[in-house]
């Protein structure tokens, strides 16, 4: 009888290291928040309409670190990992932090679950897919992390608990350092 190594699909090779090369953007924290991404892409600008019927552009928001958070009312890991980012959002704006949640959904579904759960951080509506194309956002929960100047920074796929506090150090840390 022939020994036969077992080997992995090439799919099942890519999520591996993908997960292996996850890191967190921080300088002395060894937790991974965010796959690192290359400094030299300007995040795509996208122009969504807001909870209240207005406009919103996201260049408007330069000079602030962003945390652009596509989800949708359907996803249920979407909806507790919300509650986490409108606690983060009111720890760290202060401090320069912006979070912008755009909701991949119908503008009553998105303003119901709003309002029922007291969220005041800012929402976008993004009922057609025009925010997500720009993004490849394939993924939900799906963040991305916008420096000052308005380059990517990173990328994190699935939710994260934004109020762990290892993870709340961290981006405590990333907003501050990237005054």
């Amino acid at each position: 009888m022939q020994n036969k190594k077992f080997q992995y699909p090439l799919w099942v090779s890519c999520i591996l290291f993908s997960l292996v090369t996850s890191l967190a953007i921080a300088a002395d924290d060894n937790v991974a928040i965010f796959q690192k991404l290359s400094p030299t892409t300007i995040a795509p600008d996208l122009s969504l309409f807001d909870l209240k019927n207005q406009n919103q552009q996201l260049r408007d928001y330069r000079g602030k670190v962003i945390l652009l958070h596509f989800w949708a009312t359907w996803c249920r890991s979407c909806l507790a990992e919300l509650a986490e980012l409108q606690i983060l959002w009111e720890k760290l704006q202060s401090e320069g932090l912006v979070v912008i949640a755009v909701a991949e959904d119908s503008r009553k579904s998105v303003e119901a679950y709003i309002r029922a759960n007291r969220f005041n951080l800012p929402v976008w509506i993004d009922q057609y897919g025009d925010g997500l194309r720009p993004y490849n956002v394939n993924v939900f929960p799906t963040t991305y992390l916008i420096g000052r100047t308005g380059y990517l920074e990173g990328m994190a796929l699935g939710p994260r608990q934004w109020t762990d506090s290892a993870v709340f150090n961290t981006m405590k840390k990333l907003v501050v350092l990237n005054k």
